[in-house]
């Protein structure tokens, strides 16, 4: 009966699919949680495992201008299933082999597949939803995305603890295969789009979406989230583990940020179709640079972490609007030639964030990454006044 409740007459179909995606995130954030940990296992430095998250990145930027070509070629529906069924097997296989060298070619492998899973989810999303709820939809899905983004540092802590790291792994692929599966027992139709082609040109393709100067701020404003995002789960949990807190401390820590973007993203999504996003974006990236500035003056290091928790208030100003801001500025039509570009944006900000803090931390102490992270919070909250309403 998996698919069965979800197949509910009176649920709509974007909620179906925010709560499908919702188990999906229990399992992603599993593995977050022990990722750096992970790597940190075998040896490596801080900053050396912030330059193989950063070629992570890179891998993650080439593949994806060719996602447009699959994506308009391709069911989304059958993308997605297919790309859980590689991703939730890639993670069973590294559960049972700790060689570094088959860590990495599988992480790449996941990498490229991620990509077209999170294109795929995105796009499907917008094509269920009606425009005049798209705010409130992102803003439900965003919502129910961090509920997930909550247990999974707990459970994955508590198996951390009680049956070692290879557990984590295989819970992780289990909630992805479990949400594979009742995506796949939903029966979504998709709506027709009629194309005269495929745009397969890369070259043009780029051209045509950064000459154009209203995506380029949705594009600016989703790489700033990733640049946040890059400092906390990467950086922030081997800081943890280098003052001398244990590794169950990192799953407390990764489940505290999550609640203040469940308790406000939702209401943030319905609050945007009044007030515009500019104000938005400008407070959250703001009220970001401020903990920024908290975070390298203060001498505490409990205290910095309070900073960094209390820090989700204004990037649940920035989650739950990012996309429909993005999909407000284009036709349906252009989703699948648009829209791998625009989520490249969370990997080149994840990358930017990566490389400076590591490059940084050749040089000097871990207090400079919150003044550096705190520098791009300021300037993209100028930026973010350009935004028209």
């Amino acid at each position: 009966m998996i698919g069965h409740r979800f197949r509910r007459k009176n649920m709509r179909k974007t909620t179906q699919l925010s709560l499908v995606r919702m188990i999906l995130a229990i399992g992603f954030a599993c593995i977050d949680t022990v990722w750096v940990l992970y790597m940190n296992s075998f040896g490596l430095s801080e900053s050396n495992i912030g330059f193989i998250s950063a070629a992570l990145v890179l891998v993650t930027l080439a593949f994806s201008f060719f996602s447009t070509i699959l994506l308009e070629k391709i069911d989304e529906i059958k993308i997605l299933i297919y790309s859980l069924v590689v991703i939730g097997s890639s993670y069973l296989i590294i559960s049972f082999s700790n060689v570094f060298w088959i860590f990495i070619l599988l992480s790449i492998v996941i990498t490229m597949v991620s990509i077209l899973k999170t294109d795929a989810f995105d796009i499907l999303f917008r094509d269920v939803s009606d425009d005049k709820n798209l705010n409130e939809d992102e803003g439900l899905m965003y919502t129910l995305i961090n509920v997930g983004w909550l247990f999974g540092p707990l459970i994955a802590g508590f198996i951390l603890v009680k049956l070692g790291m290879d557990f984590v792994f295989i819970t992780s692929s289990m909630f992805i295969f479990l949400g594979g599966l009742i995506l796949y027992r939903l029966n979504l139709k998709l709506p027709e789009k009629v194309r005269d082609s495929i745009d397969s040109d890369i070259y043009q393709n780029l051209k045509d979406f950064f000459s154009d100067k209203k995506l380029i701020v949705p594009y600016m404003m989703a790489a700033g989230i990733e640049i946040w995002w890059a400092l906390v789960y990467i950086y922030v949990p081997l800081f943890i583990i280098k003052n001398g807190l244990s590794e169950m401390f990192v799953g407390y820590f990764l489940s505290v940020v999550i609640i203040p973007l469940i308790l406000f993203e939702f209401v943030i999504g319905k609050l945007s179709l009044k007030y515009g996003f500019r104000i938005f974006f400008f407070l959250g990236f703001f009220l970001l640079m401020v903990a920024g500035i908290f975070g390298f003056f203060s001498t505490n290091f409990y205290f910095t972490l309070i900073v960094l928790g209390l820090a989700s208030i204004p990037m649940a100003f920035l989650e739950p609007i990012q996309d429909s801001f993005f999909f407000k500025q284009i036709s349906s039509n252009d989703e699948e030639k648009f829209y791998p570009i625009f989520a490249t944006a969370a990997d080149f900000g994840s990358f930017i964030g990566k490389i400076s803090i590591a490059g940084m931390l050749i040089f000097m102490p871990e207090k400079f990454a919150y003044i550096v992270i705190a520098g791009f919070m300021g300037i993209l909250s100028l930026i973010s006044l350009k935004i028209k309403n």
